[in-house]
């Protein structure tokens, strides 16, 4: 049983508990991750596929993600869902957060990882990814007008991206 610790409207922890799965109460919220990896040879932002078994956007593209877990800050929580969903290992100081988004009941904290292992080195969580691929920007607009990216994470690509097209300018 996963439990979240409810936020108010300002994001701020309420010391509420809450069981994945039930209704969030008016006025909670709960705190989600998405991690923005990009690969420092390839200069190219690592996308997965959903499970075709999972019920919200089955089959689609995502960037990695997960909730936040009672206990857990969300650079604890961003640097653990990279390791389950990809193999990937980051410290949670080493992920660059670049944003916070409100979006219905949830805030969602954008992180940007950096890699430089083997880009054949992901592996992926069964249940939860069946692929992944690095790619541009670009080719994650075609995805995203062709709809194959999960609805969920297109606003915090939006969001993101003038921070993901510097970084990677950068590299």
């Amino acid at each position: 049983m996963e439990l979240w610790e409810l936020l108010d409207a300002a994001g701020s922890p309420t010391g509420e508990l809450h069981r994945r799965g039930d209704a969030l109460p008016q006025g909670r919220y709960h705190a989600i991750i998405g991690v923005w990896t990009l690969h420092r040879q390839l200069k190219r932002v690592l996308i997965t596929r959903r499970a075709p078994e999972k019920i919200i956007c089955p089959n689609r593209w995502e960037n990695t993600g997960g909730s936040v877990i009672a206990g857990e800050t969300a650079p604890q929580a961003a640097a653990r869902e990279l390791r389950e969903e990809t193999g990937l290992h980051s410290a949670p100081g080493d992920l660059i957060q670049v944003a916070t988004i409100q979006n219905g009941q949830v805030f969602a904290n954008c992180f940007i990882n950096y890699t430089a292992q083997p880009p054949d080195s992901i592996v992926l969580q069964a249940e939860e990814t069946v692929d992944y691929r690095w790619v541009s920007l670009a080719e994650i607009d075609a995805i995203i007008a062709a709809g194959h990216f999960a609805e969920p994470e297109i606003i915090q690509y939006r969001t993101c991206r003038p921070f993901l097209a510097q970084a990677l300018q950068d590299l």
